[in-house]
């Protein structure tokens, strides 16, 4: 089995200490895991720690839901597409 975790927040709050136990469980039964989350946040930090890959990219400049939406929607395609690649070799 395998995981992936994907988090916007780009802060630390209770649904991401949430997540960072709930990736230390998923190891611990074997569940192979990566996460996808912005870089120089708090999450990615403590996520480095943890036995999960991390995918990664720049924190989004918010002006419009749309554009936010959009800006997601490829970098999560992006991530898809290179768990794809994975999953065949």
């Amino acid at each position: 089995m395998s995981a992936l975790h994907v988090s916007v927040a780009q802060v630390l709050g209770s649904n991401e200490q949430q997540l960072v136990y709930l990736i230390d469980e998923l190891n611990y039964q074997g569940v192979k895991q990566k996460m996808f989350c912005y870089n120089k946040i708090p999450l990615h930090k403590v996520a480095s720690k943890l036995p999960v890959e991390i995918i990664s990219s720049e924190p989004l400049v918010v002006y419009s839901i749309n554009f936010t939406a959009a800006q997601l929607g490829k970098n999560f395609l992006a991530v898809y597409e290179k768990l794809k690649l994975e999953h065949r070799n």
